[in-house]
């Protein structure tokens, strides 16, 4: 953007390119998982999570709330873009901006503060779809629709729960489900 003078306009210009880069990119990895070859190796869950926190922004918030380390069978490259979109998602739509990881008796969880979802989990999972209160934040709705197809596409599925006594959203992949 050099050839663009300091300008009111410069920087809406810039967010726009961004905006739309980001959505190609996104748009890319959503179809890329309908013909994928998974290369499938035995990772460590916690070193997964740390790996994917490093290739966060900066100023990403994630707690390991207390896991347990065990081995899990994925596709390194796209579990850690699953578990990234859930754990920026949870940045996102938490008040407080954090996000919160979990890995226990073969459950990959993360969870952050906030109000429940209005709808089942299952409408979410659609490519281009939000909540009433994401629609007013950044975003296009890829996000768990590309999460949900890289795990469906492990032989496993993604799942919701709210606890209502400390008002926690927790999104879990049960490794101890995984079909054949």
């Amino acid at each position: 953007l050099g050839f663009v003078e300091a300008s009111k306009y410069k920087d809406s210009i810039q967010r726009a390119i961004e905006s739309m880069d980001s959505l190609t990119t996104m748009l890319l990895q959503n179809e890329e998982m309908s013909f994928s070859t998974l290369k499938i190796e035995s990772q460590s869950v916690v070193e997964l999570y740390k790996k994917t926190v490093a290739s966060m922004a900066d100023n990403a918030e994630c707690v390991d709330v207390g896991s347990e380390d065990f081995e899990i069978a994925v596709d390194t490259r796209y579990f850690t873009m699953a578990l990234k979109n859930l754990l920026e998602n949870a940045i996102k739509y938490s008040p407080d901006k954090t996000a919160m990881f979990e890995a226990k008796d073969g459950v990959v969880s993360v969870l952050n503060k906030g109000e429940k979802l209005q709808k089942d989990i299952s409408y979410y999972l659609g490519a281009f779809t939000k909540g009433d209160e994401a629609r007013l934040s950044g975003g296009y709705g890829l996000g768990l629709s590309i999460v949900s197809k890289i795990v469906r596409k492990h032989g496993l599925e993604l799942d919701y729960s709210y606890d209502e006594e400390f008002g926690l959203n927790r999104f879990f992949i049960d490794f101890n489900k995984k079909n054949a």
